[in-house]
């Protein structure tokens, strides 16, 4: 789509290549069902693919950035959003939370990324900090002009371990926003995994106290 503007919800594809979208539907229908008051979030692992640089929603390799940069050690990761396509993502992602809304399953609140840092072979993208902070104040204000200011954005979807210190994950993701008053603003709920690299488990209370130390 060319013109962000004309992302509309009841266009978006559910058959075919979208055949997911209208399986997620399905489920927290079927959720809703066992428990009305249940609250549904949603997390993007990885926007459509003709938003990104790579031209895909997957990418060929599994890597990690620092949050600083989209070229690690030298090799520059092409799995993340074109920066012209910014507010056609945004854009998306508002209308994805309309479409969920219309069909009586409504989210309570979005992530704009799934474990921003990782580039991986399963469905995913890469955000720096600077750029995540800078989507979420675009998504939030957006949600609100759209009517949608009850839908809650949450993030960055870090690793709780192994990602500490200064320049890593973490720190720059917790920073960024920090900095951003508008992402600031609008990220009113923090998360992270229990991982240290999106494999590892890491179930150690320390470890999440030392994230809630950092938001602090």
């Amino acid at each position: 789509v060319e013109d962000w503007r004309d992302i509309r919800w009841e266009k978006f594809q559910l058959d075919g290549e979208g055949h997911r979208v209208q399986m997620f539907l399905d489920a927290a229908k079927q959720f809703r069902a066992v428990d009305p008051k249940l609250r549904l979030i949603g997390t993007v692992w990885s926007p459509p693919a003709w938003m990104k640089e790579n031209g895909a929603i997957v990418d060929t390799i599994s890597a990690a950035i620092d949050g600083t940069s989209y070229v690690p050690k030298g090799r520059r990761i092409a799995n993340r959003v074109r920066p012209a396509c910014h507010m056609h993502f945004v854009k998306w992602l508002v209308e994805m939370v309309k479409l969920h809304k219309a069909h009586d399953v409504p989210l309570h609140a979005v992530s704009p990324g799934n474990e921003v840092m990782f580039t991986q072979t399963f469905e995913s993208c890469v955000w720096t900090a600077a750029d995540f902070a800078a989507i979420v104040a675009l998504l939030g204000k957006l949600l609100a002009e759209e009517g949608l200011g009850d839908v809650l954005v949450f993030g960055p979807e870090t690793m709780t371990g192994g990602n500490w210190g200064k320049g890593l994950a973490n720190d720059a993701y917790v920073q960024a926003i920090e900095r951003n008053d508008a992402a600031r603003r609008y990220l009113t709920r923090w998360a992270t995994h229990g991982y240290t690299d999106g494999f590892v488990t890491d179930t150690n209370a320390a470890s999440a106290r030392g994230f809630w130390g950092m938001i602090e």
